[in-house]
């Protein structure tokens, strides 16, 4: 299956200022920069970041972490909000590869920003239109925060997908 893809599907980079704020990524954003400015480490803990988060917020959230992949590196899902827009979000199993459930015209830029703010150890935020095949009209708001795994001795990448219109 051939898909256009719009200029809108781009990412394209943003600050926290030109998010309303109230929407959920704004909201997460502010969360993650308490975390990391209030962290001794490099990035925040993953475990205690996502247990002062309310279960509001992370049904935006999908966590990624790095696996080798084709040709160079891919993300496996290890968890899954269910207001993350697209029916591929619902069916994605943990264990996943990220790309399977995305347009594969946009695979390698959303790979390369996953990938870049693990090793940069940023956050990133963009607007977009959702990836995911069933939604690829969705204009979203996105965030992309790293975080390490103490119990997995691992960094993952917690990838928030808001519609934008989204508030909480």
């Amino acid at each position: 299956m051939v898909v256009e893809l719009s200029r809108e599907s781009a990412l394209k980079q943003i600050v926290a200022a030109d998010l309303p704020d109230r929407h959920p990524v704004r909201l997460l954003r502010d969360i993650y920069q308490r975390e990391q400015r209030s962290n001794r480490f490099d990035l925040p803990d993953f475990e205690t970041f996502m247990g002062d988060n309310s279960q509001e917020l992370l049904d935006f959230c999908l966590v990624l972490e790095p696996v080798p992949g084709d040709p160079y590196i891919d993300f496996t899902v290890q968890s899954k909000g269910a207001q993350i827009p697209g029916i591929e979000a619902a069916e994605a199993a943990p264990g996943e590869l990220y790309t399977h459930r995305i347009a594969e015209g946009l695979a390698q830029e959303r790979l390369m920003e996953l990938a870049s703010c693990i090793v940069l150890k940023t956050s990133r935020l963009t607007k977009a239109t959702s990836a995911r095949h069933s939604t690829l009209s969705v204009k979203v708001y996105r965030g992309v925060f790293p975080v390490w795994q103490v119990a997995r001795k691992r960094s993952a990448a917690i990838l928030m997908i808001a519609p934008r219109y989204a508030e909480l």
